[in-house]
């Protein structure tokens, strides 16, 4: 969603031609700041927000308890609880935080950038027209 934000006025539209209808369109996106502005700006109302968390120990259930009896308690807890983690058990956990944390810290600071950038245009622009 973060890469089609005009789909978002759209959405609008058609939710409030059925605003009875719940349920119609699930949207996902992993920018979670520039999804949240636009959800924000004119989803306001109309949605609901669902943050997808890691995997507990509940959801690995036999394979948990598998790697801690032939691994341990600390092999198991360095692992984490990313599902990547657990499907492919042979990635070192090391190898996967340090691509997962790269990527995901450039990918948001360049969000946070370019909101911060266009929030200033904005302010120097109205500030301008006065």
């Amino acid at each position: 969603m973060q890469y089609a934000p005009k789909l978002f006025r759209h959405l609008k539209v058609e939710i409030d031609r059925h605003r009875e209808a719940c349920g119609r369109f699930i949207l996902i996106g992993s920018q979670k700041l520039a999804l949240m502005r636009e959800v924000s700006d004119s989803l306001a109302g109309r949605c609901g927000v669902l943050e997808l968390e890691a995997l507990s120990i509940n959801d690995l259930g036999n394979v948990f308890e598998e790697q801690e009896s032939k691994a341990g308690i600390g092999e198991v807890l360095t692992r984490g609880f990313m599902p990547q983690l657990w499907k492919d058990i042979a990635l070192p956990p090391i190898d996967f935080f340090r691509s997962f944390s790269a990527t995901y810290l450039e990918r948001e600071s360049v969000a946070i950038f370019s909101l911060q950038s266009k929030d200033e245009q904005t302010t120097r622009n109205s500030v301008c027209s006065r």
